[in-house]
């Protein structure tokens, strides 16, 4: 019986929002870290992976499946960032449970309602963090959905993909500490 904050990464944004859409007297603010806005990746506006700082010599000491996965995913490239992509995200790619997820994808990845239809504007504090180099969601088509949220701060990043809290570690600190504030402001 009390509010929450709700935060939501990728597919997490998604649900974030989904949550909201039907609870939002109890939702005190929410963050979105490269969120999924469009389900169906064939849909989303999102641009080529492009690499800006290529680490050659840090790939060529990873084995080739791990190198593979993190230039295909690294906009950034650089020996600390590929420790925490490890410990942080690449560890739970590595025991995922590909055909449920593959389940999960081809037959309950929506909700049966819109989630960003909602019935009115939600005005308590939103961070939109997107990675201007974000191949996998994009930034663009969140921009399409800001009219729900009066009181966001959105922010697209430059040197940064779908993993913007590895590459642009200072401001995503900076930034969702402004948030709390924000949060705190209302309490």
């Amino acid at each position: 019986d009390e509010n929450f904050l709700i935060a939501g990464e990728s597919y997490g944004g998604y649900l974030a929002r989904g949550v909201l859409n039907r609870m939002p007297e109890w939702v005190d603010g929410m963050f979105l870290l490269c969120p999924t806005i469009i389900a169906e990746h064939k849909k989303r506006n999102v641009p080529a992976h492009t690499v800006l700082v290529p680490d050659p010599a840090l790939l060529s000491a990873l084995s080739k499946g791990d190198a593979d996965e993190f230039e295909s995913m690294a906009v950034v490239q650089n020996a600390e960032i590929w420790q925490r992509y490890e410990k942080e995200i690449f560890s739970g790619v590595k025991l995922a449970d590909v055909p449920f997820l593959e389940k999960l994808r081809s037959e309950n990845f929506l909700f049966s309602f819109d989630v960003d239809a909602l019935k009115e504007e939600y005005k308590k504090p939103v961070l939109f963090l997107l990675g201007k180099q974000d191949d996998s969601v994009g930034y663009k088509d969140a921009w399409d959905i800001l009219n729900n949220y009066p009181r966001a701060a959105f922010a697209v990043l430059d040197r940064a993909g779908h993993n913007l809290q590895l590459e642009q570690v200072e401001l995503f600190n900076a930034l969702t500490n402004e948030w709390l504030d924000r949060v705190e402001e209302m309490s």
